[in-house]
């Protein structure tokens, strides 16, 4: 037999001389299969007696058309009939079922049935106690399609399981093989149009049929637009939604089904939704931002952002890092690997932007490449792909997701995609439902990617953008019916069943409230800091709080209950929102009862939902507890006061002992130049007193420069008990002429205890300085022709860029020579608006100036380049920028 086709371009029927051919062939012009044309052949005119002529009557111009050359003594005869026993199969019990292929039913390292033990591991505890079912195409081919190999005979299997199934039941239906797409090659290895094999002769593509599996087709697949969904859903009746949760791994030898299915185990023995302090990772999500066009950048990534926002809420609280790609006209895709990410653990990656089954805008690279240092055995991250045929695992060859989920040991657990065409205003509803009921939803919280997926498609189905006969279009069911997903479909993220509020003593900590250095008997109040932290599941419940103070016998607790009551000075004291991250920490303040003595040794307990209203994995660690011994601040500084002007150059100081009815004791005074009290001019006494103790430096106060700053300190010699054994600071500032009553604050060491922002003061230079200001700034143009030349400055991404909105710069004479300017201050780097009749463009915010008027043909005169008075209003531009400003 030869298959082959006519020239469409030759005038008149299609004829062919063949020489030393039987006179027995025949030709045949099948284009239509249901009205094959028979040709008999006739002696030929330009070869020798054993030529024959083929006039194929129908094959005239304008039309290519499949023929053949059969030899009618030699007919293909077919096999002969053999029996078949169908399985007895109840459609009913099974919940999860596997159409695998007898390849994938041998052995692989120790495994002797790598397919059996798959079902095996579904069926035991650790892989969920499914009722599982396994099948092999070839049984089905028989079973359901007559014997003929098609993927029509998984879809009425398929349907079947469906119908027969009770309502309430969730079916999965693993796809464990590989398919090839009709319409792909079904070798290993290209086939062109002119090889032996290719019997069909115009088309390599077209071998499905003829060569069969090959080793490759094990579990077929659907049409053209490649598809899973396709074999349980109701598409003739516009009912998207798969019947089964549908999910496939395409391995083409038992050893890939083994590596996913050691993968999957590790990956499910992490998964207990009632495990306690799981490992952090698996709240961490990764996503991807790629764009070929500048606009495209800030787009994709505004999507991103949405889904960063929903995974970041309750129910699941996940911590989400962005990698966007950065715009340059020549590079494309950007390579970024991520071994730090990924090997410490990745829960999911989502990107969105460009894609084909190999190539995405943002590359993360080769995960068997050993120079990227990928190694995250059992940290397995789902993946979820945005972007053109990435989910097209239906090839002869490998592409970027299956590498990623066969590699042993690292890599990826499964990956959500498209097989065909995608466009963004489809995909970001989709994606972002996902996320909203995978992280969000109650109901379907800790459900499978694959019944997810499921509901996503029954919710989008009919909206206006996905629906045929309100779109106009078949793009949106193809985006519904064509998005795979490579992976098991019982495959769960991480999802705790409860939450569980944690605090431990080393969590608690105690802080003094300015203007307090230090916290001690006497400070008024303090601020009591409780670590919390929540692995698990995060809801929107309140957390209250009891926080119970014991004092030294026979003083009696204090409990203070933040539960929405109202406390003794009719305040209300609410309980604390649950944090939507892994930890956080609850600041209460926590007065010191003035009509009580604090001192001693305090234990503070601390205990979380304390009247258990919060449904937690464990209620055995909500309770902390921590120990502070208050001290007695044995002293105030009473003269003078903390910044004081004095005019005398020995001032008289004056510290008062907290005990009024305290012994005559002896007191410790300093004074000096420094903060730090160890200059050569350092002054030091010891005096007794009983209450109040003065003491005047026996040194007058020198000082080289005038108005100088003296610190000055005091404490109890000999401390007893419970008093506060370290120093009382202040400080005063000495100027001869003032009058008494004023203060200064001006020496560095002055502002030891106060809490700067956007400052900083040097010691011991006292010099000041202001925090650094940045911005990020992007310019980004194009070179012009020579004069009279087409422009080539285009509108999208080129300009000055200082935020994330790209800028419009279509007013701004952009298709003529010209200069487009910014002018920014020195100290703000905000804009600066420079007086004048100047050429301005652009939008509030992002406003330019300019020096040319617009064509839109070849260069006017009115531009920089040919221009005297343009070049002069750029002179007197420039003189008029303020002095130390930015121009860009």
């Amino acid at each position: 037999q030869v298959f082959f086709q006519n020239d469409s371009l030759l005038s008149g029927p299609a004829t062919y001389e063949v020489d030393n051919v039987p006179a027995t062939v025949r030709g045949f012009d099948i284009e239509d299969p249901w009205n094959v044309q028979r040709v008999e052949p006739t002696a030929a005119t330009t070869l020798g007696s054993t030529g024959r002529r083929y006039v194929f009557a129908n094959a005239t111009t304008q039309q290519a058309r499949h023929l053949l050359l059969a030899d009618e003594a030699r007919g293909v005869v077919p096999p002969p009939a053999r029996r078949v026993n169908f399985r007895a199969i109840d459609p009913v019990k099974p919940n999860f079922i596997i159409i695998t292929h007898p390849k994938l039913m041998q052995a692989a390292g120790t495994v002797p049935n790598v397919a059996r033990a798959y079902a095996n591991y579904r069926a035991s505890t650790a892989g969920g106690a499914y009722d599982t079912l396994m099948v092999t195409a070839p049984q089905l081919y028989d079973q359901f399609h007559y014997g003929e190999r098609s993927v029509i005979a998984l879809r009425h299997f398929s349907l079947w399981l469906a119908a027969k199934s009770p309502a309430t039941q969730t079916k999965y239906l693993l796809l464990l093989g590989k398919g090839i797409a009709p319409g792909a090659q079904v070798t290993t290895t290209p086939v062109s149009d002119a090889a032996p094999d290719n019997r069909e002769g115009s088309n390599a593509n077209n071998l499905g049929r003829i060569l069969g599996e090959n080793g490759l087709d094990l579990v077929p697949v659907s049409t053209r637009s490649t598809s899973d969904t396709f074999l349980s859903s109701d598409w003739p009746n516009d009912n998207l939604v798969p019947a089964l949760a549908t999910g496939r791994v395409v391995a083409i030898t038992p050893q890939e089904a083994l590596v996913y299915l050691t993968k999957l185990q590790e990956y499910e023995a992490q998964l207990s939704p009632t495990q306690l302090d799981p490992e952090p990772w698996h709240k961490n999500i990764l996503h991807l931002s790629g764009g070929a066009k500048i606009t495209e950048i800030p787009a994709f990534r505004a999507h991103l952002d949405a889904y960063k926002r929903l995974a970041e809420r309750p129910l699941f609280g996940g911590k989400v890092s962005t990698i966007q790609r950065v715009y340059t006209s020549d590079e494309l895709p950007v390579t970024r690997y991520i071994p730090e990410e990924l090997n410490t653990g990745l829960a999911l990656i989502t990107y969105f932007g460009h894609g084909s089954t190999t190539q995405v805008d943002v590359n993360i690279g080769d995960i068997n490449d050993p120079t990227t240092g990928y190694a995250n055995a059992k940290k397995y991250p789902i993946m979820m792909y945005n972007g053109c045929s990435l989910g097209n695992a239906f090839t002869n060859t490998s592409t970027f997701a299956t590498d990623w989920i066969f590699a042993a040991n690292k890599g990826s657990i499964g990956m959500m995609a498209e097989s065909g065409l995608s466009y963004e205003y489809l995909l970001d509803p989709a994606q972002s439902l996902t996320y909203q009921l995978l992280f969000n939803d109650p109901q379907w919280f800790g459900r499978s990617i694959a019944d997810v997926r499921r509901e996503v498609v029954r919710r989008l189905q009919y909206n206006f953008s996905y629906n045929p006969k309100t779109s106009g279009n078949l793009w949106g069911t193809e985006q519904l019916l064509c998005t795979i997903w490579q992976g098991d479909p019982a495959l769960r993220m991480y999802a705790p069943a409860k939450p569980d509020l944690v605090v431990s003593n080393a969590t608690l900590s105690l802080s003094p409230i300015a203007p307090d250095a230090a916290i001690s008997a006497t400070s008024t109040q303090f601020t009591l800091n409780i670590g919390v932290s929540n692995p698990l599941r995060i809801t929107r419940d309140s957390v209250e709080i009891r926080v119970t103070r014991s004092f030294p016998a026979p003083r009696p607790s204090v409990t203070y209950v933040f539960n929405n009551h109202l406390d003794n000075l009719g305040q209300l004291q609410k309980p604390f929102p649950q944090a939507f991250q892994r930890d956080t920490t609850y600041s209460i303040i926590i007065p010191n009862p003035s009509t009580l003595d604090v001192s001693g040794d305090n234990k503070f307990t601390v205990e979380l939902d304390y009247r258990n209203k919060i449904a937690e994995q464990s209620e055995t660690n909500n309770t902390a507890t921590l120990n502070y011994s208050f001290l007695k601040r044995g002293i105030t500084l009473l003269t003078p006061t903390e910044f004081a002007i004095v005019p005398s150059n020995r001032p008289r100081l004056t510290a008062q002992s907290n005990d009024a009815n305290g012994p005559v004791r002896s007191y410790d005074f300093q004074v000096d130049s420094v903060a730090t009290f160890d200059s050569p001019g350092l002054q030091t006494q010891s005096i007794s007193a009983r209450v109040i103790a003065n003491w005047t430096p026996p040194r007058a106060l020198a000082a080289k420069q005038d108005s100088a700053v003296w610190y000055w300190r005091a404490r109890f010699t000999n401390p007893v008990g419970t008093e506060d054994a370290d120093w009382q600071v202040s400080s005063f500032r000495v100027i001869p002429t003032a009058l008494s009553g004023g203060w200064s604050q001006s020496h560095n060491g002055q502002f030891n205890r106060d809490r700067l922002a956007g400052v900083a003061v040097a010691s011991p230079s006292n010099r000041w300085s202001f925090a650094a200001q940045q911005q990020a700034l992007t310019l980004r143009t194009a070179g012009g022709g020579a004069p009279g030349s087409p422009f080539t400055f285009g509108v999208g991404g080129y300009g000055i860029t200082t935020g994330s909105t790209v800028p419009d710069i279509s007013t701004c004479a952009i298709q003529t020579p010209n200069l487009v300017l910014v002018v920014f201050d020195q100290y703000s780097l905000q804009r600066v608006a420079v007086a004048g009749a100047y050429s301005t463009c652009g939008q509030p915010g992002q406003m330019f100036y300019h020096f040319a008027t617009d064509n839109t043909g070849a260069d006017t005169l009115d531009n920089l380049n040919n221009s005297a008075a343009r070049r002069a209003q750029l002179l007197d531009f420039l003189s008029k920028v303020p002095d130390g400003s930015y121009v860009a």
